[in-house]
């Protein structure tokens, strides 16, 4: 079997990542990038039709948007036992599974991934060495398929929601 790649695609895009310190204790982030993909040369276009069409479609399993925003708070539970709350908020738009239009049936599966929104929260507290720390992963559960294949079962999704508690020691 020889693999290869497909052709020749452009992208163009930006992104940007913010962060401001509120007060002391309060932290801001927002970050974002914007992507626009296409297909420019397809290798073995005429001979092939299932990528017949491709060329000038956006490349597969890109989003044109992702963005994140994060808050972030640090307090003192005590004079001697400082803490943290944070809050992070993700978003993933939709992506192209293969270039729309170009799959031909019997292909019975979206041609592009859901769009997808996480939440995850997490707060610690430090104890001299010691760290201990409570967090869930995926708060709202997301489940939807975030890259859809044609195989249910090989259709990736976000883990779900994960409650935890983490506990660590400093060697300082």
């Amino acid at each position: 079997q020889i693999v290869t790649n497909a052709g020749d695609a452009e992208l163009q895009g930006m992104d940007f990542n913010l962060a401001f310190q509120a007060t002391e204790g309060l932290s801001l982030g927002i970050s974002g990038a914007y992507y626009d993909t296409e297909f420019v040369s397809i290798k073995g276009a005429s001979e092939n039709p299932t990528v017949n069409g491709s060329l000038g479609k956006p490349i597969g399993n890109v989003p044109k948007f992702t963005g994140t925003a994060g808050i972030s708070s640090d307090f003192n539970l005590t004079s001697s036992i400082p803490g943290f709350i944070r809050l992070d908020y993700s978003h993933k738009g939709r992506a192209n599974v293969a270039p729309v239009g170009s799959l031909k049936k019997p292909w019975s599966y979206p041609e592009q991934s859901a769009v997808m929104q996480m939440l995850d929260l997490s707060s610690g507290l430090e104890l001299n060495q010691w760290s201990i720390g409570f967090f869930v992963d995926n708060l709202l559960n997301e489940r939807e398929n975030s890259s859809p294949d044609p195989i249910p079962s090989l259709a990736t999704h976000p883990k779900p929601r994960t409650v935890g508690i983490s506990i660590g020691i400093s060697f300082d």
